[in-house]
């Protein structure tokens, strides 16, 4: 995202819609760390006392309209399940719930780690998987 969000701002060869629309597809990135910020600043707030639930239904609406963004695949799995009839299967959708936080935890520290290597100018280093193939093997499958 840090790589390409201002080249992509400074192009010369793409309109103001094509750069919007960049601008908001790299900033998917975002989603995760927002969510997990959000999540623990409610959590920290409601516990002080400090959370107006009742005077604030913007913010009630705005968080009913994110949670289907959000909670998406919850519903279509689930909606998934009733329609092919495996109502059994719906007692297993709240095990998504382990999933969908520990993918939100994890690609939050990843784009925190992107930060980090932003700031401290660090490189980054890819440990590749090595592959125990015949370097004239290409057909996997024979």
């Amino acid at each position: 995202m840090f790589r390409y969000l201002l080249p992509l701002i400074k192009s010369p060869y793409l309109s103001l819609r094509e750069k919007v629309d960049g601008v908001f597809l790299l900033c998917v990135y975002l989603i995760s760390p927002l969510f997990l910020i959000g999540l623990v600043d409610s959590i920290v707030l409601f516990f002080l006392g400090e959370m107006q639930i009742l005077g604030s239904s913007f913010f009630i609406f705005l968080s009913a309209y994110n949670t289907f963004g959000n909670f998406a695949p919850f519903y279509k799995i689930g909606l998934g399940a009733l329609l092919d009839g495996a109502t059994y299967r719906i007692f297993l959708l709240p095990l998504l719930l382990f999933n969908f936080f520990f993918n939100m935890w994890y690609s939050s520290l990843g784009f925190f780690d992107s930060v980090l290597d932003l700031i401290t100018r660090r490189d980054p280093v890819w440990h590749k998987t090595e592959r125990f193939r015949n370097g004239g093997d290409v057909n996997c499958c024979s």
